[in-house]
């Protein structure tokens, strides 16, 4: 596989062959075969990768530069949303629990780009934020403080037991073995107000990091 324009839950860009599946963007951001810039605009969206431009077409001059993740809870933690085109039904669904973080006011997409904006990248830097573990949804990518890889909140669920909270570690190629739910404060990637959403309800895939790969 040919290296590809990775983007893991810091919002990095990597050029490495890992496994993807969705693709998106957030602008022009290539000169010739390099990497010139992080983003270009507000719109960072995710899309189905029937999206995806003819692999020929892949760093072309004056197009949209590809970007691949792993998963849903990736690309929402690296700042992105869903695409109000090829991934239609996802990105109404998205809106309609944004609304329910926002006292149900109408919201379009702009708006949601514009509150992204915010919460995502401050001086080429992710901004992040401090949370009790025991406080977020299933879902949220998190760091233990001092700790640098990227941890997938998760929670399985048993029809006859409480459910059982974990974190799987993240990488390009999948997720590694499942550990203990951190205990206390951990530094959050993803934005604020997507957490808010994830609360309110919207589930964020991998329905499960091990079947997933």
């Amino acid at each position: 596989m040919k290296p590809l324009n990775i983007v893991d839950p810091t919002s990095t860009i990597r050029h490495e062959s890992a496994p993807f599946t969705l693709v998106g963007n957030r602008g022009i951001l290539h000169n010739g075969n390099t990497l010139v810039h992080n983003a270009v605009g507000d719109d960072w969206i995710y899309c189905v990768t029937s999206a995806l431009s003819d692999p020929k077409e892949f760093m072309a001059p004056g197009k949209f530069t590809d970007l691949f993740f792993l998963d849903e809870a990736t690309a929402l933690s690296a700042g992105h949303r869903p695409c109000a085109q090829c991934n239609h039904a996802r990105f109404t669904e998205f809106l309609q629990f944004w609304k329910k973080t926002h006292d149900g006011a109408n919201v379009f997409a702009e708006d949601v780009d514009a509150e992204l904006k915010a919460h995502r990248v401050q001086a080429k830097k992710q901004l992040t934020f401090r949370a009790d573990a025991g406080e977020l949804p299933a879902g949220v990518m998190i760091r233990e403080i001092g700790r640098p890889e990227p941890l997938l909140v998760f929670r399985y669920e048993h029809p006859k037991r409480m459910g059982q909270w974990c974190v799987y570690p993240w990488t390009s190629h999948g997720y590694g073995v499942k550990e203990s739910r951190p205990e206390g404060e951990v530094e959050v990637l993803t934005p604020l107000p997507i957490v808010k959403i994830i609360h309110a309800g919207f589930t964020p895939g991998p329905v499960h990091p091990i079947l997933a790969w």
